[in-house]
């Protein structure tokens, strides 16, 4: 960058760096603010040359710099955000170690091959009420039938799973590998 253009990128900063900011704090979370902004003022030092000459002009640049930004800003953070209840509704957590991540990973597997091996009401059941989220009276609607029996056949589906779980924990658990400390 020439003398010239860095100049020039120092006025437009000192004229215009409240109202950008402003406009960011208005339209981002408090703690990404700063980011935000300097992501502005990084494309304005790579497009220098881009910016217009009139200073009322380079101001309205700017907040479209800033309203795409912003905007970017705003999808990634709902990919993130999307993300992470994805996998936490698998019962992997950011927060979660990379061995951790693996064994509950494999648990989630090993659950949904046993839940493949239940009959197709008994597996309806358990998806439309914990990978829909869906109450015992919605699933009743959706199924057509009384939500007690919802109740009681979700109850009864739940309590197979387990079992088949369970059976399958004592198989691995006596397996040669896990006798020998496990199978890395």
């Amino acid at each position: 960058m020439t003398k010239g253009e860095t100049a020039r990128f120092t006025v437009l900063y000192q004229k215009h760096q409240r109202h950008i900011y402003a406009y960011c704090r208005r339209r981002v979370a408090p703690d990404t603010v700063d980011d935000v902004v300097a992501d502005v003022y990084l494309t304005l030092w790579r497009r220098i040359d881009d910016a217009p000459q009139d200073d009322d002009e380079a101001r309205l640049w700017l907040y479209r710099i800033a309203s795409l930004i912003t905007t970017n800003h705003w999808r990634g953070t709902s990919r993130r955000r999307n993300l992470k209840a994805k996998l936490e509704s698998i019962g992997i957590s950011p927060g979660v170690s990379i061995p951790e991540q693996i064994v509950m990973r494999e648990e989630v597997r090993e659950a949904l091959t046993l839940l493949d091996q239940l009959s197709a009401s008994d597996r309806e059941l358990i998806k439309l009420s914990i990978w829909e989220h869906l109450s015992n009276g919605e699933i009743a609607t959706i199924l057509g039938i009384e939500p007690n029996a919802v109740r009681q056949r979700l109850h009864r589906a739940k309590k197979r799973l387990a079992e088949k779980f369970e059976r399958h924990q004592r198989q691995i658990a006596g397996s040669p590998a896990a006798q020998e400390g496990g199978e890395w």
